[in-house]
């Protein structure tokens, strides 16, 4: 399974990765690919009290625009930093002096059992999807996104020590891991919480 990890608010997907699940069922391997960051910015909507308005962006073209910007509105009423993080338009911003993965780990280990992003990864650890797949793939676009590959990482291991998760894709504009896989690598702090970095597709021109 491929998960697409939040980021700035859109309720539109990422492309399902058709060559990588041909290649898959051409081995007898069965592929599932979601895009979490819609189903993020929902359970954030429903958090503060504003299910109609998730219900609106999700399903209602015709009243998008005005229903973004009171989605705009309320973001900037309601969102706060809370414990070094803060919910913005853009996504989850860290805050600015978090410079290293150890410093994401020990974000992630810190962050309280009450905080919204631990609450969401928990209620998502309780899907189905989890407890039949034991291979999960992540992408990640950003050090904000390796940051909830990490967090995600650590509550999983939490509940299902057998999981293996793997950072399947790693390189988004100026993102990349690929310049930093052997620093990576003899650090350690990554693995962790996550068992492997996928990188030969990665550094292929076309991806």
């Amino acid at each position: 399974m491929h998960l697409e990890l939040p980021k700035a608010f859109s309720m539109a997907v990422r492309p399902f990765q058709g060559r990588e699940a041909q290649q898959l069922i051409e081995k007898a391997y069965h592929y599932q690919q979601r895009d979490l960051n819609p189903h993020f910015w929902k359970y954030v909507l429903v958090q503060m009290g504003e299910e109609d308005l998730a219900y609106d962006l999700l399903n209602k073209a015709d009243s998008a625009m005005s229903s973004y910007t009171k989605f705009i509105k309320t973001i900037e009423q309601k969102s706060e930093a809370i414990d070094e993080v803060t919910l913005a338009l853009s996504g989850i911003v860290l805050n600015p002096d978090i410079l290293s993965i150890g410093d994401l780990n020990a974000l992630a280990i810190r962050l309280k059992e009450d905080h919204l992003l631990v609450r969401y990864f928990d209620q998502l650890l309780t899907d189905k999807m989890f407890r039949e797949n034991y291979l999960i793939s992540l992408g990640c676009e950003s050090e904000t996104s390796l940051f909830l590959a990490i967090l995600l990482g650590y509550r999983l291991k939490k509940k299902n020590p057998k999981a293996l998760l793997c950072i399947g894709r790693h390189h988004f504009e100026n993102f990349s891991l690929l310049n930093r896989l052997e620093a990576i690598k003899a650090n350690g702090d990554l693995f962790k919480y996550i068992d492997a970095i996928s990188y030969y597709d990665e550094a292929k021109a076309d991806t």
